[in-house]
């Protein structure tokens, strides 16, 4: 069952498709950027889960499979999130079905796989600087 829903964003209305799977409700843009501009609002609201879960029915959809900048963009915050979240086989998925997308951009691939790996390696530094921290902690406490 498909309805059509009308969501205010900044002043205009944008149309999207969403389709109840069970519990889950993925929306479907018309325009990547409106994906993308939905998704940092519900970031800004503190509904992370949400972002990833607008992010990746756009990576994935099939309506979407034409590289352009604005999908470059999405791709970005999608890794970001994926990172922050702890979601390694979202982040997987989102990179095979972007290298399928931009087979005539590599350089877009590249780009995306860069910042990917450099918002891991700060995650897992940060991680083990606090572990370091309660370590030490735990040291002098005793």
């Amino acid at each position: 069952a498909a309805a059509c829903v009308c969501v205010a964003v900044a002043g205009a209305s944008v149309a999207a498709t969403v389709v109840l799977r069970g519990a889950e409700a993925a929306m479907f843009f018309a325009k990547v950027e409106n994906a993308h501009r939905r998704a940092l609002e519900l970031i800004e609201v503190g509904q992370k889960k949400d972002a990833l879960r607008t992010l990746h029915s756009v990576i994935t959809s099939k309506r979407h499979r034409t590289y352009s900048k604005d999908l470059e963009a999405v791709m970005l915050l999608y890794l970001e999130l994926c990172v922050e979240l702890n979601k390694g086989r979202k982040a997987k998925d989102g990179l095979h079905q972007y290298r399928n997308t931009c087979q005539t951009v590599p350089n877009s691939l590249e780009l995306v796989v860069k910042h990917f790996l450099l918002k891991a390696t700060e995650a897992a530094n940060a991680a083990q600087a606090k572990a370091d921290e309660l370590i030490a902690a735990g040291s002098s406490a005793v």
